[in-house]
């Protein structure tokens, strides 16, 4: 009697096919490891894809990332951008209406009749004269406070008795000059304490300067300098060259100096 474990025999007309467990054992092993390894590589590629997912993924989100970072940066150098044209603007506006407010309330001072001068000499002024008598006029809309000036004369020629070049007349008003006013001002022989190192107003010194080397021009004879404040406590001043056979003439009209006639006294006398 054969064992049925031992051998499988399949019969047929003219064939006999023995099959031994060992070879199927075998088989199926083998078919089980190729599936394993079928499985693996599948499982090991998809894996790799979705390694790859993963990785565009992150990438995506960085990039994502780095252009939402480069949009802020850029939405916020616009916002800081259109904040500061504002702001500029916002301070322009005011500049303008602070200079415009300035303007309104700002006076202007010139001076009307002329300086007594030397019979003999009509080039000199009257050193002897204790008085000059020179009125100031406000032809500016603002009223001017805290009103001064100094009448002084050539500042060359120092070989020249006549020609004295510290000697000055000073006036120091002690009233407003309302706008459109036109005020008596006395101007005192020696009333003021100027040196030579506080004789500038800006950069004008208080003494007439020296005429032009063309002889044909007439001579500048004397010089005043008339300072001021506005109702914002600024400081201007007003210069005018009295000029032989012409006048006063025009020579600047200095805003918001650092310093004043009153300023200038101060140091004089405290120096």
């Amino acid at each position: 009697m054969i064992d049925p474990i031992s051998a499988i025999s399949i019969a047929s007309p003219g064939i006999t096919v023995t099959t031994s467990p060992d070879y199927l054992l075998d088989a199926l092993t083998a078919i089980y490891v190729l599936l394993t390894l079928t499985l693996a590589i599948i499982a090991f590629r998809s894996l790799r894809q979705t390694q790859s997912s993963l990785d565009l993924t992150r990438q995506q989100i960085e990039l994502n990332k780095q252009q939402s970072q480069e949009a802020s940066a850029a939405s916020e150098r616009h916002s800081q951008a259109t904040i500061s044209a504002v702001n500029k603007q916002i301070a322009a506006s005011e500049a303008q209406f602070q200079q415009e407010r300035f303007t309104e309330h700002l006076p202007l001072l010139i001076p009307e009749g002329a300086p007594k001068f030397q019979r003999a000499k009509p080039q000199f002024l009257n050193w002897a004269t204790n008085e000059q008598r020179i009125s100031i006029h406000n032809v500016g809309p603002g009223v001017a406070l805290n009103v001064a000036s100094v009448l002084y004369g050539e500042s060359y020629n120092t070989l020249s008795d006549d020609a004295r070049t510290y000697m000055h007349w000073t006036c120091w008003l002690g009233v407003p000059v309302a706008a459109g006013l036109v005020m008596k001002a006395v101007h005192k022989l020696r009333r003021g304490l100027f040196d030579e190192e506080t004789m500038l107003i800006g950069s004008y010194t208080l003494n007439a300067p020296e005429p032009e080397r063309n002889l044909t021009l007439p001579n500048t004879l004397a010089r005043i300098t008339i300072t001021y404040l506005d109702i914002f406590r600024r400081k201007h001043a007003s210069i005018f060259d009295y000029v032989e056979t012409v006048g006063w003439q025009f020579v600047d009209f200095p805003e918001d100096i650092p310093q004043d006639l009153y300023d200038l006294q101060f140091e004089a006398s405290n120096g």
